[in-house]
């Protein structure tokens, strides 16, 4: 009996274990590089976001004596890969932070947003064949790597964009 309560207790935990570790971690940092100078740990509130979806950034500055800038007259730059904007592009840092919020791309259907004006004089030739299509390559999920830089330092941070 006591073989058969061990097993079951023994099992639950290996099972809380891998649920932990399947589990996606939120928020992501990317820790402090270690180059010397300045040096920037990198965040963000989610490791994923659907097309459209929005989430914020946030850069700890630490400076080459590894204490953290509290304010600088210098902005954090926030730049992307794969089409996502920040708001702002060039966030400051105030009490040793600089945030920004992420907005990732829209997903839009090219098929679905072509339309065709024609005038009403208009020459449309005759159609007596059609085109050989073209394979239409999916990109999603994207992965979009987010670099915020500092006065020559750099962190990236790569997220998921997914379609919702």
């Amino acid at each position: 009996m006591k073989a058969i309560s061990r097993l079951m207790l023994l099992l639950l935990v290996v099972m809380a274990t891998l649920a932990m570790g399947c589990a996606e971690s939120n928020p992501v940092s990317t820790g402090f590089s270690s180059d010397g100078g300045y040096a920037i740990n990198l965040s963000a509130t989610a490791k994923s976001v659907p097309f459209g979806g929005s989430i914020v950034f946030s850069a700890v500055v630490r400076d080459g004596n590894g204490d953290a800038v509290m304010s600088s007259p210098h902005s954090v730059t926030f730049t992307t890969t794969q089409g996502g904007k920040f708001t702002p592009l060039q966030a400051p840092i105030s009490n040793g932070i600089a945030q920004a919020i992420y907005v990732a791309p829209q997903y839009s259907s090219t098929a679905a947003s072509l339309r065709a004006e024609l005038a009403d004089d208009a020459d449309v030739p005759a159609i007596d064949s059609l085109p050989t299509p073209t394979g239409v390559t999916s990109d999603i999920p994207r992965s979009e790597v987010v670099t915020a830089s500092f006065m020559g330092a750099a962190a990236k941070l790569t997220i998921n964009v997914y379609r919702p």
